[in-house]
């Protein structure tokens, strides 16, 4: 990697900064001088419009304290705060919804 795109004292060591350079040469490899001059203006027109560059988050995984249930085939209750029960019976099958088969006309 090229050390002017190194993020400092990240100690990864190689990661780079952005992609926009290899994004570039890409187009450039691919698309000629015309398709890397595109592709360097639709870069820099996103980031102008964007301001930032967009982070990137990690999932977020939560441990659950038992097996989800299907609310839709098993029903649901909730118990109220003042003793009452809250109640949604299971939803009725329905067979599966197929589009019709079209046919061509020639």
């Amino acid at each position: 990697m090229d050390a002017a795109r190194e993020q400092p004292g990240d100690g990864q060591g190689g990661e780079p900064q952005d992609l926009t350079f290899e994004t570039i040469q890409h187009a450039k490899r691919r698309h000629g001088a015309l398709g890397g001059a595109l592709a360097a203006g639709m870069l820099g027109l996103d980031q102008a419009m964007s301001g930032r560059k967009a982070r990137e988050e990690a999932p977020i995984v939560i441990d659950a304290n038992s097996d989800p249930v299907d609310v839709d085939t098993d029903g649901i209750t909730i118990d109220g705060a003042d003793g009452s029960a809250f109640v949604a019976p299971p939803l009725p099958r329905t067979p599966p919804k197929v589009a019709p088969l079209r046919r061509r006309w020639r």
